[in-house]
Order: C-alpha cells, then sequence, then structure tokens
C-alpha cells in the first residue's frame, strides 16, 4: 500500500511519544534511510539524528521531530508502523479472496481504525458493524443497526440535504465530514458499480478524533470492498437501473427499495419535479448501449439507463435547466435527437412519462433536436384519447351538420367555426386566417349559429368543438 508520513507519525504519537506536529504537506514514501546528515529525496522517508534526544523524520520538505529517545529505538518504531500498515493490508486482500465476507472485513480493520464502522448496501442492509460497540451509547440510527440490521434511510436523507452533497456523488472515495448542524462526524465511503451506489461505508468518529491519516487508510478498504462486492455476486435487481427498468416494463415495485434508490441518487427532496429524456438515433445507426456511458460522462448527477435498446436519463429540473447546453452539445455530436417528457414527481408512472418523451419526437420537426412534451402536449393528449377510446363516438355533432350543409351547399361553414374558435371568437383574425372580409364573417358565424342551435358562449362547448376538430385532423 502507499505509505504516508502522516502514517507514520499517527503512529508513534498512539504510543505516547513526544512528538511535534508534520510541517509541510503530507507526502508518500517508499524507502525509510537513517543517518545523522540529511537525506532528502523524492519518495524517501529520512531518520536524521540531530543530537542525543531528537529524531527529525523528513520527506520531500515536510517534516516532524520526535524527542526522548534514541535513533535505534526510531527505526525499530518506523519499521513497526510501516509493517503495522501492510499487515493489515494483507489481512484485507487474503479476507477477500480466502471468504469475502463483509463483517470479516470489519473485524479484520478494527485495530486500524479504532472506531466504530459499518457497511450497508444501497438498500441500508446492514453487511457488516464494529461488534465491540454495539452496546455503545451513540446516534439514533447505531440501535437500529445492532437491533434490526438496517440503516435508516433518514441517515442517507440527511447527509444527502447537508452542504456536503456533492462529495457524496464521487465514486469510489472516502472522505471525511464535519456536519455541525447534526453533531455528527464521519468517514463516508460509497462504492460505485457501473456508475451505481452498491456499497455504502461509514466510520463514526467516537474513540478517537478522525485524521486526514483515517481517511487515506479508508481508500484502501473502499478498493478492497470493491472486491469483495465483486466475489459475492449481488443478486439481481439490487441496481437502480434494474428498479427503473422494472418500472419501464410497468411492474410493481417494492417502495422501500424505491426510496432508497431515490435518496442515494440525492432525488428525495419533495418540492422538485423531474424528467425522463429519452435519446434516438437519427440515422438509425450506432451502438446504443455504449451511448450510455458516453452521455453520462458530460452530465454528472443523471441517471443513464439502457433499456429494451432505449437510452434514457433521468434527472431532476434545476439539473435540466443548467444542462440543455451539454445535451444539445450531446446531440450534435453524437447525431442524437432527444425527446422530453412532462414534468413528474410519481415514479410508478415511468412507463408513461417515456411515451410522453417519444411522442415529443413524433410531433416536431425533424430539425429539432431537443423536442419537450410540454410544446406538443395537445397532441400527445388526443393521441392517447385515440387509443383509449372510440374517438368518432366523441365528435360533437355541430360538425357533422356543418359538413353536411358544406356538402349540399358548396360552403365553408365547418372550416369558418374552427378558425373562429382558435381565433379565440375574434373575428378580426379570424377573417384574416380566413382571406375573407370581416362583414363575410359575421354573415357565415349567424348562419352557423341557426343551423347548429349551440351556445359558443359555453367554454365547455368550445372545448368539446376545438377537441372534435383535432380528432378529426
Amino acid at each position: 500500500m502507499i505509505l504516508y508520513l502522516s502514517m507514520v507519525h499517527e503512529f508513534i504519537a498512539s504510543k505516547g511519544y513526544k512528538i511535534t506536529k508534520i510541517e509541510g504537506k503530507d507526502q508518500h514514501f517508499e524507502t525509510l534511510r537513517v543517518g545523522t546528515q540529511q537525506i532528502d529525496g523524492p519518495e524517501i522517508l529520512s531518520l536524521i539524528r540531530q543530537d542525543d534526544t531528537s529524531v527529525c523524520f523528513r520527506c520531500q520538505g515536510s517534516f516532524f521531530i520526535l524527542y526522548g529517545i534514541s535513533l535505534e529505538e526510531v527505526c525499530g518504531l518506523a519499521v513497526e508502523a510501516c509493517q503495522f500498515y501492510d499487515h493489515w493490508e494483507k489481512k484485507l486482500i487474503t479476507g477477500v479472496w480466502n471468504n469475502p465476507d463483509f463483517q470479516n472485513l470489519i473485524d479484520i480493520s478494527e485495530e486500524v481504525f479504532q472506531n466504530p464502522m459499518l457497511i450497508t448496501n444501497w438498500q441500508g442492509k446492514v453487511l457488516g458493524y464494529t461488534k465491540k460497540y454495539a452496546d455503545a451509547p451513540l446516534r439514533d440510527f447505531w440501535k437500529d443497526i445492532v437491533k434490526n440490521g438496517m440503516l435508516p434511510i433518514s441517515c442517507l436523507r440527511n447527509l444527502r440535504a447537508s452542504s456536503y452533497h456533492q462529495i457524496l456523488t464521487l465514486e469510489n472515495e472516502a472522505t471525511l465530514l464535519d456536519f455541525r448542524e447534526l453533531h455528527y462526524r464521519c468517514i463516508l465511503g460509497l462504492v460505485h458499480v457501473n456508475h451505481e451506489i452498491a456499497l455504502h461505508f461509514q466510520i463514526i468518529e467516537y474513540s478517537k478524533p478522525l485524521t486526514d491519516t483515517d481517511v487515506k487508510l479508508a481508500h484502501t478498504l473502499l478498493e478492497v470492498l470493491q472486491k469483495a462486492y465483486r466475489e459475492n455476486q449481488p443478486e439481481s435487481g439490487e441496481t437502480a437501473s434494474c428498479l427503473f427498468s422494472q418500472l419501464l416494463n410497468k411492474e410493481a415495485v417494492d417502495q422501500k427499495r424505491l426510496d432508497w434508490i431515490l435518496a442515494s441518487l440525492g432525488w428525495n427532496t419533495p418540492d422538485i419535479n423531474y424528467y425522463l429524456v429519452y435519446f434516438e438515433l437519427m440515422d438509425g445507426r450506432g451502438n446504443a448501449k455504449s451511448l450510455v456511458a458516453q452521455i453520462g460522462r458530460y452530465i454528472p448527477g443523471c441517471k443513464m439507463i439502457y433499456w429494451n435498446d432505449h437510452i434514457i436519463m433521468l434527472l431532476s429540473e434545476p439539473l435540466l435547466e443548467k444542462s440543455k447546453k451539454e445535451i444539445l452539445y450531446i446531440s450534435q455530436n453524437l447525431k442524437l435527437r432527444c425527446g422530453v417528457s412532462l414534468p413528474f414527481k410519481d415514479w410508478n408512472h415511468l412507463a408513461v412519462y417515456l411515451d410522453q418523451a417519444k411522442s415529443a419526437l413524433s410531433y416536431a420537426p425533424d430539425g429539432d433536436l431537443i423536442c419537450l412534451c410540454l410544446d406538443y402536449s395537445w397532441n400527445c393528449l388526443l393521441e392517447h384519447l385515440k387509443e383509449t377510446t372510440a374517438s368518432m363516438q366523441l365528435i360533437h355533432p355541430a360538425i357533422g351538420i356543418l359538413s353536411a350543409y358544406d356538402k349540399e351547399n358548396d360552403t365553408e361553414l365547418a372550416r369558418t367555426l374552427f378558425y373562429y374558435l382558435r381565433c379565440e371568437r375574434n373575428t378580426t383574425l379570424a377573417a384574416e386566417e380566413l382571406y375573407i372580409h370581416r362583414n363575410t364573417l359575421q354573415y357565415r358565424i349567424h348562419r352557423i349559429n341557426s343551423l347548429i342551435h349551440v351556445n359558443l358562449d359555453n367554454a365547455d362547448v368550445r372545448s368539446h368543438l376545438m377537441v372534435s376538430y383535432l380528432l378529426l385532423q
């Protein structure tokens, strides 16, 4: 493993020796050297005897001083520190290959971190925790972990609601978080597989302060957890993509699983809407599956899904507004068009929103690269009406009366009424649309009223007539 000056410093300090703070940046090293003169080279930790009671640890310009101990004893401590961390890493690797059990990895790491630890999957199911602290008076969620083997979803929501929200999106990294408003300090690590959270890992400050050294060591543990996750072969359906695919297939999903997925993505804010974006290859050629990963890299924070050879993006309304330029750039460079659904909050009707996005593409002009369903909602509504009802039975009888009269008398009363209603009964605009004099229009309207005997002042009647015209078109 990569060793740092801070690791040696912390190991020696834990033994109770008199030691100064590290001056300069923390540096990594591969070689130990001992002498009475300064030896300062890349990746070298030099132990320099200054006098009978002090030894300087120097690495690439950074240093700390240890007092009250001989050089020979200092060498022993430095070697012991390196061996301690190296031995721990070897035990982790051996543990993964012999028994890829998450509880076993927690047990192996207990002496290194000396603080309560836990590992859960994305659904909050506890895969391992530090048994030594089972009865410790920790935070409330620790009781749930010990008693029920579950991490409450409120814990993840609190992390998402904090100022560290962006840190939570980092993949396969460990970060020291200080939530002063929640009186909570921890090291958080998220193991991602295919850009989806697979494991949630925490080290909670309790026995001793958490340091940058602990964060570096947590990175080592996270690398091992990735290997353990692959060895454990999780059950099918344990990813966000699988769950969203079930929704697209109109299958019922467990609400708790859905809540955990949304919380892990940070999509648990009740007053925010979401969108489904459907991408279509303009020339009908290309590898849709490979494009999913490419598009996802352009817009961090979205969720890309490959479903039934479809390229689908899910994202929040604020992110959509922020990313419109990126989506246009993607569409132009990858030769794609995209349809955008209406805003939604109900995830159980995801298949409906996909249909909306597809419909927007079908109604929009071919040159439009970003097609909003909102711009074609009337068309979508009418299409849905045609598919679900015997639409011809809904046509207002007045249109049939006018069409029959036009056919018999070679007039255009049915067309006149359509433009009159579309122009919201503004006779000047309607006359311009029909290329007739305003007086001619008024005569036609008088004749229409005498034939159909309906109240055009009634908004419901006007709406019924307009829907009837659009269905006929």
